[in-house]
């Protein structure tokens, strides 16, 4: 076994074990696939794509790994009763600028407790999205010691450098060094197709990237989703990215009315998610701390509807039955 595949399954001894469910081709595949990964990212990218290939065994549908179609290669085939449906997977973890500025937190974080200070702190960020390459960490760190030098330094106050990391005495402590506090939370530019983007993001290019199999073989079509916890989405946010949400328009108009609730004059209406402007994406299966969910397109005229695909839409539906037993 290689290093990284080692060092997973010493945090997960039951790994090797759990595979011998699939059939001996796809698990020697796997297998394959993970002693030969090179970089962490990719190794977790394929034991996401065998978490997803257990769930679908576990349903009972007969697996496919990358099968070919016109030379492209879908992750998982599931096939039930002659029907077919083709699945993505996509590991959901940081992007390049959230690792980047990951990275950049913790060279602070590190720096910052080795100052000689009793007090505990609270570290937050104007901007969430920065280019940390505009900062220098050492210089960020020097000057929130010489603000520190100062005597009488109160709980709550604070200080913000380079006008945009905000420090806050939160308590005095016994220890001899700084400790932070604070959850910095990332939401990564991974889920929603933002206008300043100049490519596609993960998402958006999976979603369109089967377009062409999908309507010459009348395949149902789901992006399995492994949510990485650092990315700090929850379950909530792909129902209103994929389905949708109420939005309020508090934006003066003739036809607008008072909503108390809101304090505000505004209309409200519906914002339509991913599934309205993507009518061949059939749904989207989601791993969220340790849980499998699934939403469906709810168009009613999706593939998944047909009749001759009805026994895979019932064994979908009971994902989260099955991942609870």
């Amino acid at each position: 076994m290689t290093e990284l595949l080692n060092l997973f399954c010493s945090c997960h001894p039951e790994f090797i074990e759990s595979i011998s469910v699939l059939s001996e081709n796809i698990k020697q595949d796997a297998l394959d696939r993970l002693e030969n990964a090179k970089t962490e990212t990719d190794f977790l990218s394929l034991i996401a794509e065998i978490n997803f290939g257990l769930l679908f065994n576990k349903l009972g549908f007969q697996l496919e790994y990358e099968k070919k179609y016109s030379k492209k290669t879908p992750d998982w085939t599931i096939t039930l009763q002659n029907s077919t449906a083709i699945c993505e997977v996509y590991r959901m973890g940081l992007s390049k600028k959230d690792q980047n500025i990951s990275d950049f937190v913790n060279q602070i974080k590190r720096n910052f407790s080795k100052l000689p200070y009793s007090y505990r702190i609270r570290f937050t960020f104007l901007q969430e999205y920065f280019e940390s390459t505009k900062y220098d960490a050492e210089k960020i760190i020097f000057e929130l010691s010489e603000w520190l030098k100062k005597s009488g330094r109160l709980i709550g106050d604070k200080t913000i450098i380079e006008n945009n990391f905000i420090f806050e005495i939160d308590s005095v402590t016994n220890k001899n060094h700084l400790i932070t506090g604070g959850k910095i939370d990332f939401k990564p530019e991974k889920l929603i197709q933002f206008e300043h983007l100049e490519s596609d993001n993960n998402i958006t290019e999976k979603i369109s990237k089967y377009n062409s199999i999908i309507i010459q073989n009348q395949l149902p079509y789901f992006i399995c989703i492994d949510s990485d916890f650092r990315n700090a989405f929850n379950y909530n946010e792909f129902v209103e990215c994929f389905l949708g949400s109420s939005v309020i328009d508090t934006t003066p108009c003739p036809e607008a009315c008072y909503l108390p609730e809101y304090d505000e004059w505004g209309i409200e209406f519906t914002d339509l998610g991913v599934f309205y402007k993507n009518p061949l994406l059939s749904g989207v299966i989601i791993k969220i701390c340790n849980e499998f969910k699934i939403l469906l397109n709810p168009m009613k005229n999706q593939l998944i509807y047909n009749e001759k695909n009805r026994f895979i839409l019932e064994k979908l539906k009971a994902i989260v039955i099955a991942n609870a037993s």
